[in-house]
């Protein structure tokens, strides 16, 4: 039974930003005015997850040819 899960199982992972990138930089220089301003966003996120796809729930039940065997 074990074996008909992991078979149909699939990992996913996703991950945003992984190298630290994500940042706005604004800089300003004028006679009047000087300014520089850096804004960063967070850091990487990993987001995991699983996709099983659809009736994984009867391969899993279902009994095995061995125990199904007549005799």
């Amino acid at each position: 039974m074990g074996d008909a899960i992991t078979t149909m199982l699939n990992v996913v992972l996703n991950v945003t930003d992984a190298f630290n990138t994500n940042k706005i930089a604004i800089s300003t220089d004028t006679d009047v005015l000087k300014t520089s301003n850096v804004r960063r966003y967070d850091g990487p996120v990993i987001y995991p997850g699983a996709i099983v796809p659809d009736g994984w729930h009867r391969a899993a039940s279902a009994p095995s040819a061995k125990a199904c065997s007549a005799g």
